[in-house]
């Protein structure tokens, strides 16, 4: 028991950790405030994450954020070197793409990057050029980072409801608090189950 108390004392610890670090984000960069934008309110839209804006499909897209509280979102694509191998010490690109602001890519700020948004990379095979993900802000789940055979094609792998998943999106719903203040209140992932192809969510509450 006591140690069943401790691993859920330990989570909330984290998403606490995460709610602050994105309140951080919301109060400081000012652009979030979109105009002449709806924002996304259950009351108003049950579809969620679907109202909400999304990259352009392409090859080295791997998977991306989105924020209730706005319309800009994180991106995470495959970093090439120039002969198309993998960067090793930086496999990932991880940047934004603000449609508040005509909808430029933009680079993280070493705070988004170091504290909320980046990536924790760790090779383990260095023949496949596989490597293992972690959020810096949010260390419980994995993700898995490896080609397929068929074409290539480097894709995010992460358990999604028990099941090996394709991770295709993460979607954070913020809401506002005591005093006005905004905090986490659930994230969803989405992704397509890899045994059936079928797609399959999980939400995590704080």
């Amino acid at each position: 028991m006591k140690k069943k108390i401790k691993q859920t004392k330990r989570h909330s610890l984290d998403f606490t950790f995460l709610s602050i670090f994105i309140l951080l984000i919301i109060i400081i960069n000012s652009s979030f405030k979109i105009a002449n934008v709806k924002k996304y309110s259950p009351a108003n839209d049950e579809r969620g994450a679907d109202t909400l804006y999304k990259p352009k499909k392409k090859d080295i897209l791997l998977f991306y954020i989105q924020l209730s509280e706005n319309h800009n979102i994180i991106v995470y694509d495959i970093n090439y070197n120039a002969d198309k191998t993998v960067n090793a010490s930086q496999p990932v690109h991880t940047y934004w793409i603000r449609y508040s602001e005509k909808g430029q890519n933009k680079e993280l700020t070493y705070f988004q990057r170091h504290l909320v948004y980046g990536l924790e990379t760790k090779l383990i095979d260095k023949e496949k050029q596989a490597y293992t993900l972690e959020f810096v802000s949010y260390k419980k789940k994995k993700i898995y980072l490896s080609k397929t055979k068929v074409d290539n094609k480097y894709n995010a792998y992460m358990d999604i409801h028990g099941k090996i998943s394709l991770l295709s999106k993460i979607f954070i719903q913020v809401e506002p608090r005591t005093f006005g203040l905004p905090t986490v209140k659930y994230v969803d992932l989405y992704g397509k189950e890899i045994s059936t192809n079928n797609t399959i969510t999980e939400r995590i509450i704080p």
